[in-house]
């Protein structure tokens, strides 16, 4: 049996980084807001227009702002967690594989980044990700595809408000029309699927 009462134990905490130890009077790594797209929003469907990469360095987009957040730091020394979900298909044939995603991010008041940026070094977009391509080759209209990232961590280093927008380029030709939360053709049957996009926006305390 234990001897020891349980008012003899000591209880051992994780620490951070830096060795200080983590309680829960302590605010470091707390969630202290969360921000997400609405219900509404998530599932509407639209489309937009995409314009294609002639250069990697261009910060030519086409902006999915039905989904852009908006979050104001509580701190400057906040960090923001960023995950998406964004569920569609391209205009009208296997083109998925030639689409990409970034963030764009505005500051209330100050500068407008892309995320990750344009590395000028190189001839190769710089994205967070392609599609998760699906494709049926007798209907290319009938089979979306998803872009999905989580836990993506920026530092914004301000107490303004801080606008993320999920933005999209092709590597194809031409301009080119993404269709979100529906697939391409958007025919009223079962093998036509409607779909759901979101973001979703944590302010972690530093």
């Amino acid at each position: 049996p234990d001897s020891n009462p349980a008012s003899d134990r000591t209880l051992k905490l994780p620490s951070d980084g830096d060795g200080t130890i983590l309680t829960t009077n302590s605010s470091v790594g707390k969630i202290l807001q969360v921000v997400t797209t609405s219900v509404a929003n998530s599932t509407t469907t639209g489309s937009i227009s995409v314009p294609v990469t002639t250069s990697p360095t261009s910060d030519s987009y086409g902006e999915l702002t039905h989904f852009a957040l908006t979050i104001t730091p509580t701190s400057a020394t906040s960090k923001i967690l960023i995950s998406a979900h964004i569920f569609g298909e391209p205009t009208g044939s296997d083109l998925d594989y030639y689409f990409n995603i970034s963030l764009k991010r505005v500051i209330s008041g100050g500068s407008t980044v892309y995320i990750p940026p344009n590395d000028t070094s190189q001839n190769q977009p710089s994205v967070i990700q392609t599609f998760n391509v699906g494709i049926y080759v007798a209907d290319q209209t009938s089979t979306p595809s998803k872009f999905s990232f989580a836990n993506l961590m920026d530092e914004p280093n301000t107490t303004s408000a801080v606008t993320y927008t999920p933005v999209m380029r092709q590597t194809h030709t031409g301009t080119k029309t993404f269709y979100y939360n529906r697939t391409g053709s958007n025919t009223n049957q079962n093998d036509y699927e409607r779909g759901k996009s979101f973001v979703t926006l944590m302010e972690v305390a530093a």
